[in-house]
């Protein structure tokens, strides 16, 4: 299958709200605030970190602020491996 064989969206899903991205430095007021307004409406959140070597420590951490979201830990590095807590 290539991909001029998929199909396309041509139209947005009726009621879809915009995609919000913000680039700020790290704030942990900020990131849990963001993180449950996104999802106290439904939503999903994309955390990027551009540390490998901390990129566990940072999801931890994450995970403690908003504990009620179900988080992946996924780097370019992993062959196979795929984390999910």
């Amino acid at each position: 299958m290539g991909a001029r064989d998929m199909s396309l969206i041509e139209t947005p899903p009726a009621n879809r709200q915009p995609v919000e991205t913000v680039v700020c430095g790290y704030d942990e007021r900020i990131i849990r605030d963001a993180i449950d307004r996104e999802l106290g409406r439904g939503g999903q959140i994309y955390f990027l970190h551009n540390r490998v070597q901390t990129i566990e420590r940072t999801a931890l951490r994450i995970r403690e602020l908003c504990g009620k979201a179900v988080s992946l830990s996924v780097t370019g590095r992993w062959k196979t491996k795929i984390s999910k807590r």
